[in-house]
């Protein structure tokens, strides 16, 4: 009978033990499920960013196209080691081989200006002639 009961006692003690462990490891796998849902967001929020500029620069291509005609093109860049421009103001800077010609500053196409000041060669759409506001 004394045996039984020093069975009981070290189930009773090692019970808390068995129940710790097994919360601590359901908690561990909660905050990883929670993390990779969070950085699964930020991927997809990325990804349609991307996706959205990549369709804008399909659209425009033709309208974007004549600084890099090969009569323009050494006008209206000029040829650098790697560095930032003078443009960039993110935290996510790109270091760029090509400057505007006569600037530091790199060539951005963005509406954000807390990332950069936007600068761009004057361009004509393709078809049309028409100056483009890039």
């Amino acid at each position: 009978m004394a045996t039984l009961w020093s069975g009981v006692m070290i189930l009773m003690i090692m019970s808390p033990l068995a129940i710790s462990g097994s919360l601590t490891l359901i908690t561990a796998n909660a905050r990883t499920v929670k993390t990779t849902e969070i950085r699964n967001e930020q991927f997809y929020d990325a990804d349609d960013g991307i996706d959205r500029a990549l369709s804008w620069l399909r659209e425009h291509s033709q309208s974007l196209a004549t600084p890099f005609k090969r009569d323009e093109f050494y006008t209206r860049f000029t040829k650098t080691e790697p560095s930032y421009g003078a443009n960039d103001l993110a935290i996510n800077k790109v270091a760029t081989k090509l400057k505007l010609a006569g600037t530091n500053n790199s060539a951005i196409i963005t509406n954000n200006t807390d990332l950069a000041t936007p600068a761009f060669p004057i361009t004509r759409d393709l078809p049309t002639n028409v100056i483009f506001p890039a």
